[in-house]
């Protein structure tokens, strides 16, 4: 592995020196990375293989990367690692920023500590232009986003460098459809600052609050600190918070989440405005949402649940394919000041009829 002075940073981050990075493997001393994933004009994403003389994840498909030298910028490492890399020449300013996390990583009686950014760069290169890197990249591929998210990510394969952490989380930056389901009178969107006062409306009024979990009264307050939450955090193969927002209308009519258990599994809810009930609004976005995990997520079962005697939720569940689990709980309902029975509902995809 040939080395270089890196800096090396405390746990937060900042510089605290300098150090070299064969020694800061040694010693599991943090330092800076920059990964830089390239995707063409089809979606698909760039991989490389490392070669197989390498210390680390020898023989491993992975995205572009190297570590940042002592005083040098993420951004300048980026571009130079590409062009080392895989031979291409890009701009500097046509590296998107992503965002940065720790990542940790045990590799024998080496130690990986480091703080990534993370970088997404759209290219026009095809397989016959790149010039692969000896004794850095042996081979090199495109794959689609559904091969790369449903088959290498989500089944942990073995071949694939392991930042399933990092695969998961920038997920959402290369799939454009990934948080946008559309049905022909509603799209389903993240959330914005924007959606405050339908959040209000939707979520404040009784009829709504009464078969939901939600603080009642639902106030500015509540919906300020909802969507600042969701919009510090965008939307990845962990959890996802949707707006339903309708076309014609202009506004925003629902809301619905999704978490996903360690099984791969996909759990939320829905609502929708009063003012919309009886127009068949909840079965087209709900349907959209099941169809969305089946499809899109590569979700195999939904989990689900109704207050008892919400049978209109109860109804839909069951027209679409739900099923009962028997993993029936209690919960709150504030609106109504009491906890109530909830049915646990279930789904397998086989079973779904949208």
């Amino acid at each position: 592995m040939a080395d270089e002075l890196v800096d090396s940073l405390d746990e937060h981050g900042n510089t605290v020196g300098t150090i070299m990075k064969n020694e800061a493997h040694r010693t599991g001393a943090w330092h800076r990375a920059a990964h830089i994933y390239l995707q063409n004009e089809k979606d698909e994403l760039l991989l490389s293989l490392r070669s197989g003389c390498k210390e680390m994840n020898p023989n491993k498909w992975e995205t572009c990367g190297g570590h940042v030298a002592a005083g040098d910028s993420t951004r300048a490492t980026a571009k130079r690692e590409v062009h080392e890399e895989l031979g291409l020449d890009i701009n500097e300013k046509d590296f998107r920023y992503l965002f940065t996390y720790q990542s940790r990583g045990d590799f024998g009686v080496l130690k990986e500590r480091e703080f990534v950014d993370v970088f997404l760069v759209s290219i026009k290169a095809d397989i016959k232009d790149i010039k692969m890197q000896d004794g850095e990249v042996d081979a090199v591929k495109f794959v689609t986003l559904s091969d790369f998210f449903n088959n290498m990510v989500k089944q942990k394969e073995t071949t694939l460098d392991p930042y399933c952490e990092e695969y998961l989380k920038v997920t959402p930056y290369l799939n454009k459809s990934y948080s946008r389901i559309e049905t022909p009178r509603l799209v389903l969107r993240e959330w914005t600052m924007n959606d405050i006062d339908d959040l209000v409306e939707g979520l404040g009024n009784f009829e709504v609050a009464k078969y939901m979990g939600t603080p009642f009264p639902y106030t500015d307050k509540e919906a300020l600190e909802f969507i600042s939450k969701v919009v510090a955090k965008p939307n990845d193969a962990k959890e996802m918070y949707f707006a339903v927002y309708h076309k014609k209308d202009k506004k925003v009519i629902g809301g619905t989440g999704i978490s996903f258990d360690k099984n791969g599994d996909a759990e939320g809810g829905l609502w929708l405005n009063a003012k919309y009930h009886g127009k068949g609004y909840g079965a087209e976005f709900f349907s959209a949402r099941a169809k969305h995990c089946f499809d899109v997520l590569g979700v195999n079962r939904l989990i689900s649940g109704a207050f008892e005697d919400n049978t209109i939720s109860c109804n839909l569940h069951k027209k679409l394919g739900f099923r009962p689990s028997g993993d029936d709980t209690v919960k709150l309902c504030p609106a109504r000041g009491k906890e109530l029975k909830v049915i646990g509902l279930v789904l397998d995809k086989g079973d779904f009829t949208p």
